[in-house]
């Protein structure tokens, strides 16, 4: 009798799809630090940067799409409603 279960049959497929397009595994040792511990399941550093690179990308659009609005002297009160 084979024992289907979620690691074999999601986990590790999963896994290894990532590694296909260039994700890096991580090491199970380096895994509790990463996590601050065994309770924690985000990787807090890696949360951090993603975060800033996307909040930092967020504002250079934002910036320039107010740029484009001011150049073009459109009232945003006005649009959508």
């Amino acid at each position: 009798m084979t024992l289907v279960c979620e690691a074999s049959t999601v986990q590790f497929p999963l896994v290894g799809h990532a590694v296909a397009v260039g994700w890096q595994p991580v090491k199970p040792e380096a895994v509790l630090g990463k996590r601050r511990g065994e309770e924690d399941v985000l990787f807090y550093d890696e949360l951090k940067a993603a975060l800033n690179d996307l909040f930092q990308t967020l504002l250079h659009k934002l910036m320039t799409a107010e740029i484009r609005v001011n150049h073009f002297d459109i009232d945003m009160s006005e649009v959508g409603g």
